[in-house]
């Protein structure tokens, strides 16, 4: 509902090709998935008055006894842009609102000092339910950062006050008797068969077996990349932020493969494989990736060569477990309390909505 003012550029630069608007003027984006994201403003604090814009919005400008906040605030509701969606026409991926939609709308109009009135006190509700999604999201950095330290204690011993100083130095090519690049053959999301695992699915540091696509059964690369429980997951190419990702394969779903942007690593039985993963995902593993990664056209890259030599300090098998054991104890903890803040901000939003709905409770368009 904010328009960013920021660029300001000469008014021979934008007097063709673009669409003009004025201050008080509402925006609404006309093209999916944008109106159905409820992309819409009310223009303000436009220098010398005017502004010039994307040709994908339509410009509604109120008329004199008409507050643009209420027309906003009608035309951003859910309903509206359900009724809205539905009368788009066009391509598919290129939908667009006709104007006729808008021009045949009929929107419920009191007196303007009810609509102020209206309008105000939606924005103050509003105003508490921002203030409420910030609360949430503070929360959830706090939360993110608490797990970045779980982590970080794992791979140093601090969760159970050790000197990780006297671990050994290991290298994954040391531990790893497997280091195996997964299928590159084109997946399905429509013919169930075998479920791939992808770079998608890792998140977090946890497999998420949402919007899997497969491989026929009878593949021919299988069984060589069916996964085993304990497999860890490496992402070798993505973003650079995102490259790195790791997560453990527990046994679900089975029989599971994995696609080839992910490396997967089978240890020897002197390793936990939650310990490795908790090490890579530390801020220790993410500083070590950034160091070896390499670019190419927009994704971050690092292969299994580099990976069989990343260094870590490695304690007895006893004490993985006992780290281990401990570090999933505070990550439950998190799982749960990051579980409730979704569906705390998940709140805010249907409350968002239903304010809308109940100040508009009737629209629709005028039919020729």
């Amino acid at each position: 509902g904010v328009i960013d003012v920021s660029t300001v550029r000469k008014y021979a630069e934008v007097k063709k090709g673009y669409t003009y608007f004025r201050d008080g003027d509402v925006l609404f984006a006309k093209i999916t998935p944008c109106m159905e994201n409820g992309k819409m403003a009310v223009a303000r604090q436009l220098r010398n008055g005017i502004g010039f814009g994307s040709t994908e919005f339509h410009v509604l400008r109120p008329r004199e006894g008409v507050d643009a906040h209420y027309v906003y605030h009608f035309v951003s509701s859910a309903r509206f842009r359900a009724e809205a969606a539905h009368r788009m026409t066009g391509a598919v991926g290129q939908k667009r609102v006709p104007s006729a939609f808008l021009e045949q709308t009929e929107i419920p109009l009191p007196p303007i000092n009810e609509q102020r009135r209206i309008v105000a006190e939606m924005e103050k509700q509003f105003s508490r339910l921002t203030a409420a999604v910030a609360n949430v999201k503070r929360a959830r950095a706090r939360l993110s950062a608490y797990r970045g330290s779980v982590l970080s204690a794992v791979q140093n011993g601090e969760l159970r006050g050790m000197n990780y100083s006297d671990w050994p130095v290991q290298t994954i090519g040391e531990l790893a008797t497997t280091v195996q690049y997964g299928s590159s053959t084109k997946t399905s999301a429509t013919e169930k068969g075998m479920p791939v695992l992808r770079m998608g699915n890792i998140e977090n540091g946890e497999l998420v077996l949402d919007n899997l696509k497969y491989l026929p059964v009878n593949h021919d690369e299988f069984p060589d990349l069916l996964l085993e429980t304990g497999d860890l997951l490496f992402n070798r190419t993505n973003s650079p932020e995102l490259v790195g990702k790791v997560a453990v394969y527990k046994g679900n779903p089975s029989p599971c493969s994995y696609a080839s942007y992910l490396i997967r690593l089978r240890f020897n039985d002197e390793v936990v494989p939650e310990f490795v993963a908790y090490v890579l995902n530390s801020s220790f593993g993410r500083a070590w990736v950034r160091s070896v990664v390499s670019q190419q056209v927009g994704q971050a890259n690092v292969n299994g060569s580099k990976l069989k030599a990343f260094q870590f300090r490695l304690p007895s098998m006893n004490l993985q477990r006992e780290l281990v054991a401990e570090a999933e104890r505070h990550l439950s903890i998190i799982r749960e309390t990051g579980a409730q803040l979704v569906a705390a901000e998940r709140r805010s939003e249907r409350l968002r909505g239903r304010l809308l709905a109940d100040a508009f409770p009737k629209l629709g368009a005028k039919e020729k």
